[in-house]
């Protein structure tokens, strides 16, 4: 809001188009202006008191959620949902989801390169370290701070792969150290979803 000065008397005034000196006032929170082609000494004080707008709710708001599936799906769709997030914070994996969930994420075409080993060893979208770096320093491999690291999950190949190894190892074990073997990996779900619920409630 700008007003004009002059004497005891103030005029508001709507818009101003060219300043030619910037004063800064002794007043505090004002900023006082000199407009360009005037002879006489004429200020413009603005104020920098917020206005009295009340933030709220948006005046349209959606009645449903957006759904990607709504028209049906396409390979598209399939190979985007079906891309693993991780070895990042959860911060970042959060955002990579709601790219999935709302049709915004955008996958790479190519390897991009490495901000720390820089190679083109990056093959995730919206990546800038690799994942061998991002383990080797233990930072995110998207904002590359350190922290809680959320594991990469596997793709689907890598846990085939690991279930045969898994099946082999079985049969190769006594009963004795299969069962033991078998206790230690239910007790490690159990670890990883309390961690997942710890980090839910902390969010």
């Amino acid at each position: 809001r700008l007003l004009y000065e002059h004497g005891t008397n103030k005029l508001c005034i709507s818009r101003v188009r060219s300043l030619k000196q910037l004063v800064v006032g002794k007043e505090a929170g004002h900023k006082q202006f000199i407009l360009s082609g005037v002879k006489t000494k004429q200020f413009f004080i603005m104020s920098n008191r917020k206005g009295n707008s009340t933030k709220g709710p948006p005046k349209h708001q959606n009645s449903t959620a957006y759904k990607r599936d709504k028209w049906g799906t396409n390979e598209r769709h399939k190979a985007i949902s079906a891309v693993p997030v991780g070895a990042c914070c959860k911060r970042c994996n959060d955002k990579i989801e709601w790219r999935k969930k709302y049709d915004k994420y955008k996958p790479l075409s190519a390897p991009s390169r490495c901000e720390k080993c820089k190679e083109k060893n990056v093959r995730h979208a919206y990546h800038k370290v690799c994942l061998a770096c991002g383990k080797s320093h233990n930072i995110c491999t998207i904002c590359m701070q350190p922290g809680e690291i959320l594991p990469m999950p596997l793709d689907r190949n890598q846990l085939l792969k690991k279930e045969q190894e898994e099946e082999v190892m079985l049969e190769s074990m006594r009963e004795r150290e299969r069962r033991t073997f078998l206790r230690e990996q239910k007790k490690k779900e159990l670890m990883e979803k309390e961690k997942e619920k710890e980090l839910g409630n902390a969010s």
